[in-house]
């Protein structure tokens, strides 16, 4: 896990499935398995709700296997206000963001 301080929004790829750079206290990253695992530091960036479905949003009570690492996958099916929620990110769903999108101003 690590801190990036200007770095992809974790709030706006939930809420609109877009990149944007934000330089404020920028953004939580971890890696398990095959995926990339986002939320914004600062908590006006927070994601607020289960976003708009481009993106898997997770939070600690999900059970979730990461493509290729089984085949049991169960997504969240509740929003939480008591725990941090993460933009899950494969190689697969970075790289067609990356042709669909282009990045958003600060």
């Amino acid at each position: 896990m690590g801190h990036m301080a200007q770095s992809v929004c974790a709030g706006m790829l939930a809420a609109e499935g877009k990149i944007k750079v934000h330089n404020s206290n920028g953004t939580i990253c971890a890696v398990w398995g095959q995926c990339v695992y986002l939320t914004c530091a600062n908590s006006k960036d927070r994601i607020p709700n289960l976003g708009c479905g481009v993106f898997k949003v997770i939070n600690k009570y999900t059970t979730n296997t990461c493509a290729g690492e089984g085949d049991k996958e169960t997504p969240v099916t509740c929003f939480r206000r008591d725990c941090v929620h993460w933009v899950m990110l494969t190689e697969k769903d970075w790289g067609a963001l990356n042709e669909k999108f282009t990045p958003q101003g600060q």
